[in-house]
């Protein structure tokens, strides 16, 4: 832990695709990020890295497996600003690599001492973005609206509730990021017609689904075991989490909780655009960045390549020869 921290507010840096080609390329982010550092006054903006006392990142979106330290560790940029920098990841399979925000994170591999658990840097539907519209009539005690394919949770979801009058089931054959405005429309609609709307986990532990929820005024049903949640509100006023291995009774426990579903919503609403909405996730960012730097010891490279290779980051990452190969014979087994 740094034992000295400096009088004056410290100057963060947000990487540029110029800088390395980790860096997101949506100019939307980074301005969006840098806004919020000079509209705060924890910290101030520096223009460049070596100015900088530290260095976020708001990772290019991808999969970055077990061999991607090496890559990690060829880029000048990270390789000599590592004891600096500081991520925001939206990857769906997240390793956790580097100290920082990550929306998709799991019980198994998320370690306080480096990160934190945060919300999607952007919006996927911008029909969601409109303010909710509270006069809907809310005729479904529940629904789900997305592909069943990204994770066994859901084919699960479906077969146990398609049949359910009380909520509207729908699978979605298209991939993602391939919906039309239309389609996107209904999807809100769908979800404003709801008391309870189901956010089962799909490729990540997390979803868009669920801030989509909040911002519409709905309650959330959080179905993922491994989803570790942001650690700035309180959940359990606006959603109600349920075990992976309890779906056949969801229904049944939905109807039982059908009088707080449109207060949850509500205040689903409400922490949404207190915490989550604009620029107040950016701000979220910068609060939970700050507080990683502040309590940690500067990892350089040598020292955060130690770490990727342990037998403890690989073990957590499943990345071990034996649990590579235990994958490859339930993979097989399934298919036969």
């Amino acid at each position: 832990m740094r034992s000295d921290p400096p009088a004056q507010v410290p100057k963060i840096h947000v990487a540029s695709p110029y800088e390395t080609v980790f860096a997101n390329p949506e100019d939307a982010l980074t301005a969006s990020l840098r806004a919020a550092i000079r509209a705060g006054t924890d910290a101030a903006l520096a223009e460049s890295s070596e100015e900088a006392d530290l260095i976020v990142l708001v990772e290019r979106w991808g999969f970055k497996g077990r061999k991607h330290a090496r890559e990690y560790e060829r880029d000048e940029f990270l390789r000599t600003n590592a004891g600096r920098i500081f991520v925001v990841n939206f990857d769906d399979y997240a390793a956790g690599y580097w100290p920082g925000c990550y929306t998709s994170l799991t019980n198994t591999n998320f370690d306080e001492r480096h990160h934190r658990a945060c919300v999607y840097p952007k919006d996927y539907n911008e029909s969601a973005a409109c303010r909710a519209v509270e006069h809907v009539d809310r005729r479904y005690l529940f629904s789900f609206q997305g592909t069943l394919h990204s994770h066994p949770v859901r084919g699960a979801l479906y077969e146990a509730l398609r049949g359910d009058p009380r909520g509207r089931m729908i699978d979605v054959t298209q991939a993602f990021h391939s919906h039309s405005s239309e389609q996107k429309q209904r999807y809100v609609e769908t979800i404003r017609s709801s008391v309870f709307v189901l956010c089962p986990r799909g490729a990540s532990p997390s979803t868009y689904r669920l801030y989509e929820t909040m911002s519409q005024g709905r309650c959330p049903v959080i179905i993922s075991d491994d989803w570790i949640p942001p650690e700035e509100v309180d959940w359990d006023e606006f959603a109600l989490r349920v075990a992976e291995a309890d779906i056949a009774s969801l229904a049944d426990v939905l109807h039982e909780h059908r009088s707080e579903g449109d207060a949850k919503g509500q205040r689903a609403l409400e922490v949404w655009r207190d915490e989550f909405s604009g620029t107040k996730r950016f701000e979220g960012y910068v609060r939970k960045i700050l507080q990683l730097w502040r309590e940690g010891d500067g990892l350089d490279m040598r020292r955060l390549s130690a770490r990727w290779r342990s037998r403890d980051f690989r073990a957590k990452n499943g990345w071990l020869l034996r649990q590579r190969a235990a994958r490859l014979i339930a993979q097989h087994a399934s298919s036969n």
